[in-house]
């Protein structure tokens, strides 16, 4: 059976059901004789096969994927500071949490986004230039034909579809997203900031203040759906594609009845000194965008039972990320300032669950002899079949022995033998140590070392923009920018994601 999902960071994934092979009958007489024995498919070790169906194991991905906030939101629900010393220390502690959690979360985004930029917006600018394994190299093709405009471009729901042009490819598509979203939206960032500057207009200023919430809402929600395609994916769970895009539907009509409810009164909001303003909601139309939510999440439900009937299994740390960032995450916000404190860093921790996965998964592949294709490799205990995240078929045990008896390049002084204190710096977790550490410096940089900085230097009219211009400015620029990032980075075309999160492409 081959499964694929419809969503950003979802893709086809193989292991947790591997499609057994075809195999030859056996030939008749001497011909039997003379043909050598068939080699068995390797199977998929199943320590190895139950690791893929997390992404850190099951309590972590209880906890970092949505669970955890069910359970603090609801020690806050018991016991609400009441007094405004208990409020302001519970402010204080979110902010400093936010040093660890949500700003690395941003800065992540942007090492794996710029990390070889110049190859994924620019593929083919280069003459002679041999396909990018894993971004320029042609998408195998699926074993089912998928309509048009879904899956990755192979096939059309009524047979072959005509050869692509080159600029209608998926990779030409994608590295027009890497452009947009990497050149054009911070050129035109830049570029309003500067004119609002330039016109001493705190009140076109604060537009940004809207944009950012408005964009922030639609992540949250976006983020939840991608989280329960990508727990789905792993434990072999199939979603019709019409359950798919329903749950889809649902996302946004929550998104959007949520943003309607937050403008429902016109108000005015201050943020770093920065005014903006709320938009009035006719009463009509939030209650018809509310009664559609109700709607949708009725026939969504529907659809998990139809699931739970065919399967007799549910992702659950999946649906707990998507009911915490559709529904609850949206709308605690509401009850009182300090809780928009406290929703970030639990969608910090939902992002950085996976992409420290991501990023693990991209350093062990680093670390691959150059003949072993990535998503292969011996297993902390030595298992020969172990697989990260569970993606792909493991290698014939022949071939990985040809590669352990490959002759490695000597260390200097110690011959072959590796010094081990050096080995264990080149190990795949202290790359991913050093990746988050980078994102930690990156995050506190971005948010407050530089717009400090400027706002100290520059010589700015306070008395329109107040003491804190920069941190205004910084703050909605990421935020902003952040949005059309992800947008492309867990793209399920992007190949780079699909590898690294799921170790193989479509199957």
């Amino acid at each position: 059976m081959t499964m694929r999902t419809d969503l950003a960071i979802a893709a086809p994934l193989s292991a947790a059901r591997p499609r057994p092979s075809a195999r030859m009958a056996p030939a008749e007489g001497r011909a039997e004789a003379a043909a050598p024995a068939a080699i068995p498919a390797p199977t998929p070790h199943p320590r190895a096969e139950e690791r893929g169906r997390w992404l850190h194991g099951p309590v972590l991905d209880f906890l970092l994927l949505g669970g955890g906030s069910f359970l603090v939101l609801g020690a806050l629900a018991a016991f609400w500071p009441r007094d405004d010393a208990a409020r302001v220390a519970l402010a204080g502690a979110m902010l400093l949490l936010a040093h660890f959690v949500n700003h690395p979360h941003f800065a992540h985004s942007y090492q794996i986004f710029y990390r070889g930029f110049a190859r994924k917006a620019f593929p083919r600018s280069r003459q002679g230039d041999a396909p990018r394994a894993g971004f320029d190299a042609p998408q195998p093709e699926t074993e089912a034909p998928l309509p048009p405009g879904e899956g990755f471009g192979v096939r059309g729901e009524q047979g072959s579809a005509p050869e692509p042009t080159p600029a209608s490819t998926p990779e030409s598509r994608l590295a027009a997203r890497y452009r947009f979203a990497g050149l054009l939206v911070p050129a035109a960032l830049v570029a309003f900031f500067a004119t609002t500057l330039a016109e001493g207009s705190a009140a076109l200023l604060g537009l940004a203040a809207n944009v950012m919430f408005f964009m922030v809402g639609w992540h949250y929600a976006k983020q939840g759906y991608g989280i329960l395609m990508l727990d789905a994916a792993r434990k072999g769970l199939r979603f019709a594609p019409r359950a798919r895009r329903r749950l889809l539907w649902n996302t946004h009509l929550a998104w959007v009845a949520n943003w309607l409810a937050v403008n429902d009164l016109l108000a005015a909001k201050e943020m770093w000194g920065i005014t903006y303003y709320l938009f009035d909601v006719p009463d009509l139309l939030l209650f018809g965008a509310v009664a559609l939510v109700a709607v949708s999440t009725l026939v969504v439900t529907r659809d998990l039972l139809a699931l739970w009937r065919a399967e007799r299994a549910l992702p659950v740390n999946g649906l707990l990320a998507y009911v915490a960032a559709v529904y609850v995450w949206l709308l605690v916000g509401r009850l009182d300032p300090v809780l928009l404190l406290v929703v970030p860093f639990f969608h910090s921790l939902q992002y950085l669950a996976v992409v420290w996965r991501y990023q693990l998964n991209v350093e062990e592949a680093n670390r691959l002899p150059a003949h072993a294709p990535a998503g292969h490799g011996k297993s902390p205990d030595g298992q020969d079949d172990f697989t990260p995240m569970g993606s792909e078929a493991p290698l014939p045990r022949e071939v990985l022995e040809a590669s352990e008896k490959s002759p490695s390049p000597p260390e200097r002084g110690v011959g072959v033998r590796e010094i081990p204190w050096k080995a264990w710096l080149k190990s795949a977790p202290v790359g991913l140590a050093r990746f988050i550490l980078a994102g930690g410096v990156l995050g506190f940089a971005g948010f407050w070392l530089a717009p400090v900085t400027i706002d100290a230097l520059s010589g700015y009219d306070q008395a329109v923009f107040g003491a804190t211009l920069f941190l205004f400015i910084g703050w909605t620029f990421i935020n902003i920018h952040h949005y059309f990032i992800d947008n492309v980075i867990w793209r399920r075309e992007n190949v780079d994601t699909r590898r690294h999160l799921f170790g193989g492409g479509a199957r």
